[in-house]
């Protein structure tokens, strides 16, 4: 599976040329997907092109859902809240396209996402998400508290083990990670949309944290 994320300045037409660029891969017979986290404005787009629209809150119920019973392990005296109870917290719609290229990575239905990344930062921030999320995993699920984990459930079998949950959730985060080749020049590259003007190099904002996307191709 191919990802092409769209991206530029407010105002510069990235939804419009995503939306554009889906249309002309799949007039050409590839099996391609538009996902982005607003609706298309377009008239009949979902008609032509096969359209995902993202949103944070069945995201962020799905993960909550998945992992809610290793975290009541972890504090079996709180009370926690049903997954439709649970507030997104500002970003999570990156994880939540995140989530939802890694599901299209691992069923393998489209040949290429064409991703509505929306203003330039968004899409920083979307590129730079799975190596913030590793160092954030290697931070709280480092190699030697696995393996104490492991030796706690191979002591007691049976028991209780709310860590061993805990780093089972963590596995999981991984491998989402890795099935999304957003660091893949090979499988990823940026479009990035710009109006002819002055303007057009200082709106792009900052550039990239290296560890999120120093093997992606950017196009102009």
């Amino acid at each position: 599976m191919q990802i092409l994320l769209v991206t530029g300045p407010g105002g510069a037409g990235s939804s419009t040329v995503a939306a554009a660029t889906a249309l002309q891969l799949t007039a050409t017979g590839a099996r391609c997907l538009l996902l982005t986290d607003r609706a298309p404005h377009a008239a009949g787009l979902s008609d032509a092109v096969a359209v995902e629209v993202v949103t944070a809150q069945p995201a962020v119920q799905q993960v909550w859902s998945r992992h809610v019973d290793q975290l009541a392990g972890l504090l079996p005296m709180h009370a926690l809240p049903p997954a439709t109870s649970v507030v997104p917290v500002p970003g999570v719609d990156r994880f939540a396209l995140l989530t939802a290229l890694a599901g299209h990575a691992a069923a393998d239905r489209f040949d290429v996402v064409v991703v509505d990344a929306g203003p330039t930062p968004a899409a920083l921030t979307l590129l730079a998400l799975p190596g913030a999320l590793r160092w954030w995993l290697g931070q709280l699920a480092p190699t030697r508290l696995r393996v104490l984990a492991s030796l706690r459930a191979a002591a007691a079998p049976g028991r209780p083990n709310g860590l061993a949950g805990l780093l089972a959730s963590a596995e999981g985060l991984e491998q989402l990670v890795d099935r999304v080749p957003l660091g893949d020049p090979a499988r990823t590259a940026v479009h990035l949309v710009l109006r002819p003007d002055t303007t057009a190099a200082t709106s792009c904002g900052p550039p990239p944290p290296p560890w999120g996307c120093s093997g992606s191709r950017s196009r102009r």
